[in-house]
């Protein structure tokens, strides 16, 4: 019985769109003398004289002439059927009134001497609406594979008649309805119910679907037979969907979410927009509106400079910046193909957004100082966005002299470029991991905020120079002068970003795809995390705080546990966690041990002191700063360990210059260097 209802669909759905219209023209033609007939017959009460064979011919033929020409001319027959709306609707409501009309004046002028009494044409109104309205939606029901006779049925005969996974609805708003509508015209999925906390609609129907009290879940996830719930909820604050998606969360249920209001806000949502629930969309706070004038105060207009700009936060930045207009954007890392492939994403972005702006791509090495002059010397740049550093800390462990190579002495070799060009701003991305280091990557970053400080404290400075290897440019022609500082130095200071390279977000949902175990280092692991794009959008936002030398912190919300991280991310993709209490589970979670040089608790603040600035998740940290010629002594002595691969000096170092607490095991000379 199914292959053959299967059959006659795939049939019907490889006509051509001319057949289909030669179709429905034909039916629409039957039914226009089928309702004139009943409505005859209902006023008249006398199938004689409603006979269309009869006396009432000319009427019959006059209604086939006033339907095709009505229909055409309104465009009824323009519309897809597979998207019929309410507009649809409509669109008949008006065509059969054109209908009505056309037909009246033709009577009247043609004098046709037929008994035609004037409530007739009222009916035949009405009964024409109905009948083409009532089997169109039925023939699209049956196109999509809706099965709305079988909806009515589904609990006794879901597993024999209906092919659509059930679905529900949690939010019977606007959304909601728009979500169900872009289900049913899919081919998976088939909303059976809604969910929704205003007990003013519990009880309620939308398009067939009743409405559910938001704490019946389990209730009726038994009685529809459902695994996947779609959340219809596009404005709501990220801190109440949290609790949401905790309250729903059940083992082999998928929750997956609809776009944002932006997404909306641009036309009707299709199947494809909708996608499964992100760890991101319930992480965290709630986002804070920016600022305007801070965005664009050192972008807009402006030649703009991104270092490590192939990065995952230096391609996220040019993306943002781009968005703002500069008038150039010069995107510089050592990455060719990540160059290549972030120059790509960046010309597509550029004619979508209508940019002016020239995208120039520089492939290059922030310790090569005579480049980074030549570059921003000739394309006069203005803002520099200083985002390449080496950051995984178990790697930066085992590599401790390019920690001092890239992080501190490139972070030097760009700012002192950035004085010499004449550069108005400089911005430094810093780590939460440069406060009270307890390994080298956090100590790395922190000596390249205590030499931006330094560096800002002076209007004329003699700049830095020592006797460098070949790849860190001459000594002669470039460093070792004293020149006027009018570069404004800032640094930003945040935690992890969620889905960047290395974090911990990308990695739990590979080893989720490869079937577990997921790795957690320690069951109290605790960090701060904060989404790319919000990340991002704060830090350009400081960079328009003009104040030369300071640290900026981002609110980062309350920290997050690591382990509960992994077992929110095995909940939200429809899996179970496999434990001693339930080792049928899916996907088990390993303790690891922490790692050298790992903190269990990220810090922000130096010291206690923070005072606000004009934006609500942006604060000024008060901390101590050493002078120029301390930093420059303090370079002088780790440059000395560098070139001698002298380990044990430099981590001795980096230890007394930001108080590192390096685990005894890491003083320990490593053999591979």
């Amino acid at each position: 019985m199914l292959s053959q209802w299967s059959l006659k669909k795939t049939t019907v759905e490889s006509l051509s769109r001319d057949v289909k219209h030669g179709v429905f023209v034909c039916l629409d033609i039957a039914v226009v003398w089928f309702s004139l007939w009943l409505a005859l017959c209902i006023r008249l009460g006398d199938f004689n004289r409603a006979n269309p064979l009869g006396d009432a011919q000319p009427l019959y033929l006059l209604a086939t002439l006033s339907a095709l020409i009505a229909f055409s001319y309104i465009g009824v027959y323009k519309a897809l059927l597979r998207h019929m709306d309410v507009h649809y609707f409509v669109t008949l409501f008006k065509g059969a009134g054109c209908m009505v009309v056309v037909m009246m004046s033709c009577y009247y002028l043609l004098k046709i001497a037929v008994v035609f009494p004037r409530t007739v044409p009222i009916l035949f109104s009405l009964l024409t609406l109905v009948i083409m309205a009532a089997y169109r939606y039925l023939s699209r029901s049956w196109l999509l594979g809706l099965n709305t006779i079988n909806r009515l049925t589904r609990k006794k005969h879901r597993s024999t008649l209906s092919r659509n996974v059930p679905a529900l609805i949690y939010g019977a708003g606007a959304a909601g309805v728009q979500l169900m509508e872009a289900l049913r015209s899919g081919d998976e999925y088939d909303p059976v119910a809604l969910l929704d906390d205003d007990e003013a609609l519990h009880g309620r129907t939308v398009s067939g679907c009743r409405i559910f009290k938001s704490d019946s879940l389990t209730e009726v996830l038994e009685r529809y037979d459902c695994c996947d719930v779609f959340l219809a909820l596009p404005s709501l604050p990220r801190h109440k969907l949290a609790g949401i998606v905790a309250g729903i969360e059940k083992p082999g249920l998928r929750i997956q979410s609809i776009p944002s209001l932006k997404v909306l806000a641009g036309g009707k949502f299709t199947i494809n927009d909708v996608r499964d629930i992100r760890v991101e969309d319930v992480l965290g706070r709630d986002e804070v509106p920016a600022i305007d004038s801070l965005l664009e105060e050192s972008v807009k207009d402006k030649v703009v400079m991104v270092t490590g700009a192939a990065g995952s936060i230096g391609s996220e930045l040019c993306r943002q910046l781009l968005a703002l207009k500069p008038r150039r954007l010069i995107m510089f890392d050592h990455s060719e193909y990540g160059l290549y492939e972030t120059g790509e994403v960046m010309n597509a972005l550029s004619v979508k957004l209508d940019s002016r702006g020239l995208v120039v791509s520089v492939l290059g090495t922030i310790t090569d100082a005579r480049q980074l002059v030549d570059v921003m010397t000739t394309h006069q740049v203005e803002t520099v966005y200083h985002a390449a550093a080496y950051k995984h800390v178990p790697i930066i462990e085992n590599n401790v002299f390019e920690a001092f190579r890239n992080n501190v002495l490139g972070t030097l070799c760009c700012a002192q470029a950035a004085i010499i060009a004449n550069v108005q701003r400089f911005i430094l991305i810093s780590s939460d991991k440069a406060v009270r280091p307890a390994n080298i990557m956090g100590a790395s970053k922190r000596v390249a905020e205590m030499v931006l400080q330094a560096v800002s404290s002076l209007n004329l400075i003699t700049l830095y120079s020592v006797k460098m290897p070949a790849h860190f440019g001459s000594r002669d022609d470039v460093f070792d002068t004293t020149v006027v500082n009018r570069t404004s130095f800032t640094m930003v200071r945040f935690g992890n970003v969620l889905g960047s390279s290395g974090s911990v977000v990308p990695l739990f949902r590979t080893q989720i795809c490869a079937g577990g175990p997921l790795t957690v280092t320690h069951p109290d692991m605790h960090r701060y995390f904060m989404t790319i794009r919000e990340a991002v959008e704060l830090v350009i936002q400081a960079g328009g705080m003009d104040n030369s030398g300071e640290v900026f912190v981002l609110d980062m919300g309350a920290p997050v546990n690591i382990t509960t991280l992994a077992q929110q991310m095995v909940r939200l993709s429809g899996l179970t966690l496999k434990d001693a209490d339930y080792p049928e589970g899916d996907i088990e979670i390993v303790h690891t041990g922490l790692r050298p040089g790992e903190k269990l608790y990220e810090e922000l603040l130096i010291g206690d002191q923070v005072s606000p600035t004009r934006h609500p998740k942006i604060f000024r940290a008060n901390e101590t700063v050493m002078s120029w010629s301390e930093v420059t002594a303090l370079l002088d002595r780790m440059f000395v360990a560098y070139e001698e691969k002298d380990i044990v000096q430099l981590k001795a170092l980096f230890m007394s210059a930001t108080h590192c607490a390096l685990p005894e095991s890491d003083k320990l000379p490593n053999p591979s260097l």
